[in-house]
């Protein structure tokens, strides 16, 4: 299970032994957490407006993302995309 720390501007993985592994610890208040088909971590920045993806062998990129304070990610499998939903509750589709 990942998880992300608003205030500590990180994301963790809590392994299945309870275990906690700092996964990133680089990104300004994040809010949405998605996995995509490829198992890439995908995260939203609330203050950066961006999306953090993060790949299996643990490089990241960051894509710029014009929309206002992102909450929300989800993953949908079947069609590969990424749905992102903002502050403003603007429905973005990130492919």
């Amino acid at each position: 299970m990942y998880v992300t720390n608003w205030s500590g501007d990180s994301v963790t993985k809590i392994k299945a032994s309870g275990e906690h592994e700092n996964v990133y610890t680089d990104i300004s208040a994040p809010a949405g957490i998605a996995i995509d088909a490829d198992d890439n971590i995908c995260i939203s920045s609330y203050h950066d407006n961006d999306i953090l993806k993060i790949a299996t062998n643990g490089k990241s990129q960051k894509f710029q993302m014009a929309t206002t304070h992102q909450q929300v990610l989800l993953f949908l499998t079947q069609e590969n995309y990424l749905l992102l939903i903002d502050q403003v509750e603007k429905l973005l589709r990130w492919i």
